[in-house]
C-alpha cells in the first residue's frame, strides 16, 4: 500500500491470531471462524503446525454520525517478515458497510505450504485501506521452534506423584526441559 497519509472512515478493533494444523485446515478452510483465535502473538512451529490464521475486526467510523454514507473500502492484509525486510502474501478484500452497520469482521488463512514461516523470525499483519492509501494498523507475532521437535508436551510424561523428563526419573516442582535450543519450564502443582 502507498503510504500517503489519508483519512480513512474505517479502523481496526482488533486482530487476532491462531495456528492450525493441516487437520484443521482441511475442516475449517470454508468456515475459518471455527478456529480458536486469542490474544497470543507467540507461536510453536511443531509437527502438527500448517499456517496461521488472521482475525481481523474493522469499525465503520461513519456509523452512528450524521453522515449518511456507508464505507465501500478494498482493503489489503499483508504478511510481513521484519525479520528478513520482506513481504510474504498480500490478501484484498472489498469491504461494503451501510452506515447502520458498525463492524465487519475479515478472516485471513496464510498456509505453511505457500508461507515459509521461519522460527525465531517476527512477523507483522499489516492492514491498509488501499482506497485511502493508508495503513490503518499493524500487529507484531512471532514464531518459534522446529518441525521435528514436536510439542513441548511431547517431551515429558505425566506420572503419578510428579512429572518424569525422558532422561531421568524422579519428582520435581519444577522442570527445566531443552531441546534444540527451546527451553521449557513445568510447573508442577502438589495434586
Amino acid at each position: 500500500c502507498n503510504y500517503m497519509k489519508k483519512e480513512s472512515p474505517i479502523y481496526v478493533e482488533d486482530i487476532y491470531f491462531c495456528s492450525f494444523s493441516s487437520d484443521e485446515i482441511k475442516q475449517y478452510s470454508d468456515c475459518p471462524h471455527m478456529l480458536s483465535f486469542d490474544r497470543r502473538h507467540d507461536f510453536l512451529i511443531d509437527s502438527s503446525f500448517a499456517g496461521i490464521a488472521a482475525k481481523v475486526d474493522l469499525g465503520n467510523d461513519r456509523y452512528c454520525t450524521s453522515d449518511d454514507r456507508g464505507v465501500r473500502r478494498r482493503i489489503s492484509i499483508t504478511l510481513v517478515d521484519h525479520t528478513s525486510r520482506c513481504e510474504l502474501a498480500t490478501r484484498y478484500v472489498k469491504v461494503n458497510m451501510p452506515k447502520d452497520n458498525p463492524y465487519k469482521t475479515i478472516y485471513e488463512l496464510f498456509p505453511a505450504d505457500e508461507i515459509d514461516f521461519r522460527s525465531e523470525h517476527t512477523y507483522g499483519l499489516v492492514v491498509c485501506d488501499e482506497t485511502a492509501s493508508t495503513v490503518i494498523d499493524e500487529q507484531i507475532f512471532h514464531v518459534y521452534g522446529q518441525r521435528e521437535l514436536g510439542m513441548p508436551a511431547d517431551w515429558y510424561t505425566v506420572d503419578c506423584c510428579g512429572v518424569r523428563p525422558d532422561w531421568k526419573d524422579s519428582i520435581y516442582r519444577s522442570v527445566d526441559i531443552e531441546r534444540g535450543g527451546l527451553n521449557a519450564r513445568v510447573n508442577v502443582a502438589q495434586n
